[in-house]
C-alpha cells in the first residue's frame, strides 16, 4: 500500500516538474529577445556553430575564416536588430501622427457642431425679431441711408393701404404728401439721422395708396456700427 501511493506521489510531480522546466525556458527565450544584447547572443551562437562546422570537416581554422565568420554572425543579427528597432520607430511615428490627427479631427469636429449650434441659435433670435418687428402695434420702416425701404412690418401696411411687400424697395419719401409737412420736412430729417442723430415725435403728413392724407409722429433710430457711423 505505501509503495502504491509512493508511486502516484512520482507520477503527479513529473508533470509539475516538466512544467516548471518548460516555464523556465519560455522565461529565458523572452529575456533574450527583449534584451537589447539579443543580436550579440544570437551571432555568437551562430559563429560557434559555423566554427564547429568547419572542424567537423577537418578544415584548418585560419584567423581570416573567423573573423569572415564573425562578421557575418554579428554583423547580419545586429542590422537585423538596428532594422528592427527603426521599424518599430517609424511604427511609433505613424501611431503617433495617426493620434495627432485623430485628435484634430475631434476638435474640428466640435468646432463645427459648436458653431452649427450658434448659427441654429441666431436664425432663432432673428426669427423672434422679426416676428415681433412684424406683429408690432405700430408701424415699423427700416432704411437705409439712401432713404431706400429694406423691410416694413404688417401695421405700417395696413396704415398706408399697401401691402408690406410693395412697401420694400420703393423710397421713403414716396410715401409722405408734397406738403411742407410731408416731403420737405420728411426729406430734413432723414439728413438728420443720417447724421447719427435720434428723431422724437416728429409730426408729418403721409399720403396712403389711395392719395388720402394721414399725418403721423415719427420717430427715428439710426443704426450704428462698430465704428460708429451709420
Amino acid at each position: 500500500m505505501e509503495q502504491h501511493t509512493q508511486t502516484i506521489d512520482r507520477t503527479l510531480s513529473e508533470p509539475q516538474s516538466e512544467l516548471r522546466t518548460q516555464h523556465s525556458l519560455e522565461r529565458i527565450v523572452h529575456f533574450l529577445i527583449g534584451s537589447r544584447y539579443f543580436f550579440l547572443v544570437t551571432g555568437m551562437t551562430f559563429l560557434a556553430w559555423e566554427m564547429f562546422e568547419v572542424f567537423l570537416e577537418g578544415e584548418s581554422l585560419s584567423i581570416k575564416t573567423i573573423l569572415e565568420v564573425a562578421m557575418i554572425s554579428v554583423i547580419g543579427p545586429a542590422l537585423m536588430w538596428f532594422g528592427s528597432r527603426c521599424a518599430e520607430g517609424f511604427a511609433k511615428q505613424v501611431i503617433q501622427s495617426q493620434d495627432r490627427l485623430l485628435a484634430a479631427n475631434q476638435v474640428a469636429q466640435r468646432e463645427i457642431v459648436e458653431r452649427e449650434r450658434a448659427q441654429q441659435a441666431l436664425e432663432e433670435t432673428e426669427r423672434q425679431f422679426r416676428d415681433l418687428y412684424d406683429q408690432a402695434p405700430h408701424a415699423y420702416f427700416t432704411i437705409d441711408v439712401d432713404g431706400c425701404i429694406e423691410m416694413a412690418n404688417q401695421r405700417a401696411g395696413e396704415m398706408l393701404g399697401y401691402d408690406k411687400g410693395d412697401l420694400v424697395g420703393r423710397h421713403v419719401l414716396e410715401l409722405y404728401a408734397d406738403t411742407p409737412g410731408g416731403k420737405d420736412k420728411a426729406k430734413e430729417l432723414v439728413a438728420l439721422s443720417n447724421s447719427g442723430r435720434e428723431i422724437r415725435d416728429e409730426e408729418l403728413e403721409m399720403r396712403k395708396a389711395d392719395g388720402e392724407s394721414v399725418c403721423v409722429s415719427l420717430t427715428m433710430k439710426p443704426l450704428l456700427n462698430a465704428n460708429g457711423e451709420v
